[in-house]
Parts: structure tokens; C-alpha cells; sequence
């Protein structure tokens, strides 16, 4: 049998007032310390979860839209299609535009315009399966001319854009029953499938 110890009354009640003070303090700083702080980081990430988790369901409800808008771009494109021209085989953006020069050099032509100067400035890709040819025109013409060969351009059976347009009067004094020569300068852009 193990000998007991015999404290005094004085030393029982320092023992008793360490393990009242010391007990508490081990708790709060072994436990509730690194309870509180587990509880905060859990906090954090449930909260950085329900941000992601109400961005998704956002993505998810648009999803429904994003596919309407597709379908929607892809009948009007197919309604377009015929109003796109057609490149020729193997040529990339900016190259070989015969198909949208002939246009308008025959637009021109239906319009009485003289074409001076049209040559091709670039291309590019637009995505979605399309591609702009960019061209330089300079003509001339009366006004009557001018503002016929923009409305074949306009509502001509192929899609044609004009992105800068100016007009300027050549020559000098004319008679006054004369038609006023016009110079035209634009640049039209003409849009066609890259697939």
C-alpha cells in the first residue's frame, strides 16, 4: 500500500486554488482556443463554398439561355448563309476576295460608277465559323450613281458592310445643267464563311 500524504490545510488550499485557476486555463487554451479557431476556418470555407455554389447555380440557370441564344445565332446565321460569300478553296482571310470584288464591281457597274482604285486591306476571323474581307473602293460618279451603287451595296443579295464612306466634289466649276462629279472612298467590309 502506497504511503498518503499528509498536506496541511495550507498547502490543500493552495492545491486547490492552482487546480481552480490552472484547470480552467489548460481548458481554454488546449480546447476552447482551438475549437474557436477550427470554427472559423470551418466558417470561412462553408462560406467560400456557398459563394462558389451560388455562382454555379447562376452558370447553371444561364445555361438554358446561353443555349437559346446559340440556337438562335446559329438560324439566323443559317438564314444568312446565302447572303455570305463564298471563298475560294484553301484561301484564308484577306486572300483571293475575288468573289466580294466582282460584287461590287458589278454593283458599280449596274449603278453607272467608275471604279478607279479597290483593293483588298485585310481580313480577318470574326469566330463563330466567319471571316471579313476588308476592301478599299475609290469611284466616281454623280450623286445619282453614288447613292445607287450604296443601296445595291446595302440591300444587295450578299451581305456587305461599309465601315468608313466620303464623298468629295472633283473638278472645278461646272455648268450649272452638268451633274456634279463625285468622288467616293470606302471601306466595305464583305463577310463569309471560314468552314
Amino acid at each position: 500500500m502506497t504511503p498518503r500524504i499528509q498536506l496541511s490545510p495550507r498547502d490543500r488550499f493552495a492545491l486547490r486554488l492552482g487546480t481552480t485557476v490552472l484547470l480552467p486555463a489548460l481548458v481554454v487554451g488546449f480546447v476552447l482556443i482551438p475549437l474557436r479557431e477550427r470554427q472559423r476556418v470551418v466558417s470561412a470555407a462553408v462560406e467560400s463554398e456557398r459563394g462558389l455554389l451560388a455562382r454555379e447555380l447562376a452558370l447553371v440557370a444561364q445555361t438554358e439561355d446561353l443555349r437559346r441564344r446559340k440556337e438562335d445565332g446559329q438560324r439566323a446565321l443559317a438564314e444568312q448563309a446565302s447572303r455570305l460569300f463564298l471563298m475560294a478553296e484553301g484561301a484564308e482571310p484577306g486572300r483571293e476576295p475575288e468573289a466580294v470584288l466582282d460584287f461590287v464591281g458589278l454593283a458599280a457597274a449596274e449603278s453607272n460608277v467608275s471604279i478607279l482604285e479597290s483593293r483588298v486591306v485585310g481580313g480577318d476571323s470574326l469566330g463563330a465559323g466567319l471571316g471579313v474581307v476588308t476592301l478599299e473602293l475609290v469611284a466616281q460618279s454623280d450623286l445619282q450613281g453614288v447613292l445607287e451603287l450604296l443601296q445595291r451595296l446595302e440591300r444587295g443579295p450578299k451581305l456587305i458592310g461599309i465601315s468608313s464612306l466620303r464623298l468629295e466634289a472633283v473638278g472645278g466649276v461646272e455648268q450649272a445643267d452638268a451633274p456634279e462629279v463625285l468622288q467616293l472612298r470606302a471601306q466595305l467590309l464583305g463577310y463569309m464563311p471560314l468552314d
